[in-house]
């Protein structure tokens, strides 16, 4: 049989081709967000429905045929997570270094799953993981990995706690998990992925500035244990995603030392600002805990698809994870693989994602970033309490505002507020989220992404402004 070039090998002028192309691509998209022509939310009459136009068949299609499908039909619909006036939810922007790494990844395909098939990337990986560790000052015997994301993180957290205690699954419905209304829904996902759906979920109640009360906490496992129930894992949090609340890691992590209780904290959000000096007291008793997760995506500015997650005793990984491979080795592991300590074997080069734009632009150029966050959600608070008629929430722990506008008539206020969020929306110029907090509808900003600065700010404010007194003129008294 002849040698035939396959139809999927591309030559280097081709490559280079395409390349360009896709550049040309991204470049017209960033200087469309960059110069608002694109607003940070909208969608199109169909909601992306022509892209079912470009279905896959069995002969292929021009390049630019399909660039100008995904153009006109994902990058120019719905949100724009790098959009600086974008403050809904927890949309970091996304640096291009990373972007660039993911690239130099994909194509190259180092397998970094096992030590033997790429000692480097392992390696790199377990630099990334040791400093995050460090920062977070755990001792020697962690291990961890880099996921996909905060909920495959918590389900490895999960998964860890469950091999701790060593419970029969006949037991699992005397277990007790404590969290807080506050506590992502990805925690509970994970009990239910980990076979723990008949865990009992006790829902401990927030003190003023909504974050775990712990006395109450102490105070429900003892009543549990009285019931011959078995408590198993406490969820905190340092920045809860609605809120930005940070719990008391350290009376928390007394409570769990007391009872022998797994302590698991999720810093998805607000992990990556131990980088910052006055933010430093939050993390002074996360070594304590058994495991923590933190999205790089978030408050490390990356690209969506990166998650940490390390464990305290990282035995426990291997007792869950390790298994004798389907093929002999040849040689032995200097340092752990990461498929002895994670659900994933095929596992793709996330590390170079973190790690080159680290080197790149230095730790120091990523903690200004945060503070500079930081000061403008102060700034905002500040400015929101000036403008007559405004109520604001708590003060801003992170990044997070919460802000509402008050008529006077608790019974008005919440449809008021509904009408200014759907004004701001209509608008287009801004695009934040709103949240139920103690049956008060409020509008909610997130300042993480690292496009927005104080003009952004500025500007949002002064939009918040006209849109209110247009509404009230609207709707009268």
């Amino acid at each position: 049989m002849a040698d035939v070039q396959s139809e999927l090998e591309l030559d280097e002028n081709t490559r280079r081709l395409y390349l360009s192309k896709v550049n040309e691509i991204v470049e017209e998209h960033m200087r469309s967000v960059e110069g608002n022509k694109l607003k940070p939310y909208g969608l199109k009459s169909d909601k992306g429905a022509g892209i079912r136009n470009n279905g896959i068949d069995e002969h292929g299609a021009d390049l630019d045929e399909i660039l100008n499908a995904v153009k006109d039909h994902v990058l120019h619909d719905g949100l724009q997570s790098n959009h600086s006036n974008n403050f809904a939810y927890l949309c970091p922007g996304g640096v291009f270094s990373s972007a660039l790494a993911s690239y130099l990844a994909a194509y190259t395909n180092p397998y970094v799953g096992s030590f033997e098939t790429n000692p480097a990337g392992v390696r790199m990986e377990h630099m990334v993981i040791d400093w995050v560790a460090g920062m977070m000052g755990f001792p020697a015997g962690y291990a961890g990995n880099i996921t996909p994301g905060g909920s495959n993180a918590t389900l490895l957290a999960v998964t860890a706690a469950r091999e701790n205690i060593n419970v029969r699954c006949g037991d699992y419905n005397r277990l007790v998990v404590y969290i807080t209304d506050w506590t992502h829904q990805c925690f509970r996902k994970a009990l239910f992925t980990a076979g723990l759906k008949e865990t009992v979920i006790r829902k401990v109640p927030v003190d003023a500035e909504y974050r775990m009360d712990v006395k109450i906490l102490k105070a429900l496992i003892a009543q549990d244990i009285e019931e011959e129930l078995i408590p198993f894992m406490i969820g905190s949090t340092i920045g809860t995603a609605v809120i930005g609340a940070v719990d008391a890691i350290g009376r928390i992590a007394d409570v769990a030392n007391e009872y022998g209780i797994w302590l698991h904290v999720d810093a998805a959000y607000g992990g990556f600002f131990v980088l910052v000096e006055e933010l430093k007291d939050y993390f002074n008793d996360v070594c304590r805990c058994d495991s923590i997760i933190v999205d790089p995506h978030k408050s490390l500015f990356m690209p969506f698809g990166y998650g940490i997650f390390i464990v305290k005793k990282g035995k426990i990984l291997q007792s869950c994870f390790r298994h004798d491979s389907l093929f002999v080795t040849t040689m032995q592991d200097e340092e752990e693989s990461p498929v002895n300590i994670s659900i994933e074997r095929t596992k793709p080069f996330r590390a170079l994602g973190l790690w080159l734009p680290l080197r790149l632009h230095g730790v120091a150029a990523f903690r200004r970033c945060l503070e500079e966050k930081l000061c403008l959600a102060r700034y905002m608070y500040r400015s929101l309490k000036e403008i007559p008629g405004f109520r604001v929430g708590p003060y801003p722990q992170l990044t997070i505002v919460l802000f509402k506008y008050d008529t006077g008539n608790e019974t008005r206020n919440n449809d008021i507020n509904r009408e200014l969020h759907n004004a701001i929306l209509k608008d287009g110029h801004f695009y934040i989220s709103s949240a139920i907090i103690d049956n008060n509808f409020f509008l909610r900003t997130c300042i993480l992404n690292s496009r927005s600065h104080r003009n952004v700010i500025d500007e949002f404010l002064s939009t918040l402004k006209k849109l209110t007194t247009c509404l009230l003129q609207t709707l009268g008294p």
